[in-house]
């Protein structure tokens, strides 16, 4: 639902107030005219604010002075009161039967403009009871005065959103914030604010189970951590299947059914509970399995005994996926087990085979389409912008990843017998793939980039007004400065330009001291991250068919393709991605930056094409996480708060 709210300024806003509360204004007259009541647009149809009070007695009580401010529900404004009576009025009327009351109140000093409030608590009858005291639903339309100086409060955030949410039932009432001797700006807004028979109480034994079993979540991850689940080496298929079935084990000790789906390489752990007829579902991706060690003799500590230090847990994995994935589990199962039930269906679908290309998860997704009738995707596998810094990835790269074979003479020769006499394969293969690439960072392939979307202005600025600093990021990485596409940004080329790398190169003798031969053999592979438009089996036939016109006839060629992904450009304003960015904020107590990763996760595609449903891609490690390294690591901070934002993202997606 897409709900537009009439604001009315007293005097120009400030820009902050936009930028931080994603305020677009719309010049348009309001319905009722000048300093009237607003109305809202509910998908693009306009409802004016019924000309009713919330509930029968129309009085909001001063419960400071003891007063009565008599202010009918009309059209017209309610006066600014006196400086000194600073105070946020939202008062309904106690439900008296079973219910631990339906108040909310907020105070602000005079210097502060901060707000508290209660929300209903549990009890059996108080939603009854609301309905017939009110004669609607349980909700609160709160219109919000809001003064700059609430601007510069560090909490203000929480308090916006904690107070306000866009919903579906709307009904009308007043809620004045009166200000201070000045008031720099007030905005109006409308919101209904739904109050269930839970309540805000429930969320915060949920949150407080959260809190007593840290050490708990942080047990359970070293334990999933001991098990070296990697997925490409047959050697630990038995490892593989444990980590599958430990999570599983997980998930059906909180609660859900589930079990352990056979395909022709690793299983596919799936688990449900739809115990909220009429709700959304929720699909939550996250894959077992991990990447290869190698090499061994750079980790400071061996790779499956997991190690704690500053905060931080090393092992393989940590990141990649198991820590991410075990805080979106354990937030949902924390709330299940607190509540007992969701506040919408949660369906989860977690692999082995993420790290090798997914082979055997698209015909599983096509064979249960079914099953996986989802509105959207919940995935933990992506990166936060930078410590302390959340994000929200709204787009992922493409791949298309190749391994190029040069063959010359039948078998390895002495290179002072052959040596100018015969080709040498080492040689070709890299001018060749040197050739690739020109001067200026460009990709030679021909049609490589005609289906490249250039960035918009707009798009540009908003990669510069990230927080990012080259001379840090060079600094972290040990690079002498860094270098790609000229034109571009180093965030642009990272994350919205295509880009090509050589991955691996084997060629002769590695081994250790000298050995003078003239190699049969020379292999190398490399990788090509492509951008939104572009189609990665296009891609992979220009690149082969230019690897073929450039070959000399001194060599054999031969081109295998290893992987493969489409690009994935997710929209920033869809509904469950500001979901999740209000469920973020609650979480890491800031809110998240929208991002675009230079990663590939092929299954966000696949999700798209056949169940039509986005993903939201949530960061919660750090690109200097190693992943894929020697010496991986996952912040436990990051760890707990993920499993906090999970618990908040849950009633944030039930909301639409």
């Amino acid at each position: 639902m897409r709900v537009v709210v009439d604001l009315m300024w007293r005097s120009p806003p400030r820009p902050q107030l936009l930028q931080r509360f994603a305020i677009q204004p719309v010049n348009r007259p309001f319905i009722h005219g000048p300093c009237s009541q607003p109305a809202i647009e509910i998908d693009g149809r306009l409802v004016p604010v019924q000309d009713r009070p919330l509930h029968s007695a129309a009085t909001p009580l001063h419960r400071d002075r003891g007063q009565m401010l008599q202010q009918p529900f009309s059209n017209a404004m309610p006066p600014v009161r006196r400086p000194h009576e600073d105070v946020l009025q939202v008062q309904g009327r106690r439900a008296l039967e079973g219910g631990k009351g339906m108040e909310e109140e907020g105070e602000s000093g005079r210097n502060t403009g901060k707000l508290r409030h209660q929300h209903l608590g549990a009890g059996g009858g108080a939603e009854e009871v609301g309905r017939k005291r009110l004669g609607v639903c349980p909700a609160f339309v709160a219109q919000l005065l809001v003064h700059g100086q609430l601007l510069d409060e560090g909490d203000n955030e929480r308090c916006i959103s904690g107070f306000c949410r866009p919903d579906v039932d709307l009904i009308s009432g007043y809620c004045v914030l009166h200000g201070l001797n000045r008031i720099v700006l007030a905005v109006v807004i409308h919101y209904s604010y739904i109050l269930t028979h839970e309540g805000n109480d429930s969320m915060q034994d949920v949150l407080r189970k959260i809190q007593d079993e840290k050490d708990a979540h942080v047990e359970k991850l070293v334990e999933w951590l001991r098990i070296p689940s990697i997925s490409t080496d047959s050697n630990h298929n038995a490892d593989t299947r444990r980590a599958g079935q430990f999570i599983l084990d997980e998930l059906l000790a909180a609660g859900f059914t589930g079990k352990l789906n056979d395909t022709p390489g690793h299983p596919v752990v799936t688990a449900e509970w739809t115990g909220a007829p009429g709700a959304g579902t929720l699909l939550v991706y996250g894959h077992y399995d991990v990447q290869p060690t190698d090499p061994d003799s750079l980790w400071n500590h061996p790779p499956f005994d997991p190690v704690i230090e500053s905060g931080d847990i090393f092992a393989r994995g940590a990141t990649d996926d198991k820590g991410q994935a075990l805080a979106v589990i354990r937030g949902i199962s924390a709330t299940l087990q607190v509540k007992g039930k969701l506040p919408l269906n949660v369906k989860f679908l977690i692999e082995g085979e993420e790290e090798i290309g997914s082979p055997n998860l698209e015909p599983f997704i096509l064979e249960h389409r079914d099953w996986l009738d989802v509105d959207t995707v919940l995935i933990a596998d992506c990166a936060m912008f930078g410590s302390g810094i959340p994000a929200i990835t709204v787009g992922l790269k493409g791949l298309v990843y190749l391994e190029v074979t040069l063959t010359g003479a039948n078998t390895d020769l002495h290179s002072g017998s052959f040596g100018g006499g015969v080709e040498n394969p080492g040689h070709v293969l890299c001018a060749m793939l040197s050739s690739l690439k020109d001067g200026r960072g460009r990709i030679t392939i021909p049609g490589f980039y005609d289906d490249v979307i250039d960035l918009t202005p707009e798009e540009r600025a908003a990669f510069k007004s990230l927080p990012f600093d080259e001379n840090e990021y060079s600094r972290n990485l040990g690079v002498p400065r860094v270098h790609g596409e000229a034109g571009y940004t180093t965030l642009e080329r990272t994350g919205a330009r295509p880009t090509l790398d050589i991955n691996g190169l084997c060629c002769g003798w590695t081994g250790e001291g000298a050995k003078t031969v003239l190699p049969a053999k020379a292999t190398g592979k490399f990788s090509m991250r492509l951008v939104a438009d572009q189609n990665p089996d296009r891609i992979n036939t220009l690149v082969t068919e230019h690897l073929k016109s450039i070959c000399p006839d001194t060599v054999t060629l031969e081109v295998a393709s290893l992987h493969g992904a489409e690009p994935v450009l997710v929209p920033a304003d869809s509904p469950y991605l500001q979901a999740a960015s209000r469920a973020m904020a609650r979480g890491f107590g800031k809110t998240p930056v929208f991002t675009r990763e230079g990663g590939s996760i092929p299954v966000v595609a696949t999700f798209k094409k056949i169940l039509g449903a986005d993903s939201i891609l949530m960061g919660l490690g750090l690109n200097s996480d190693n992943a894929h390294a020697p010496n991986e690591k996952f912040s436990l901070d990051s760890f707990q708060k993920g499993i906090v934002t999970t618990a908040h993202m849950l009633d944030e997606l039930a909301g639409i």
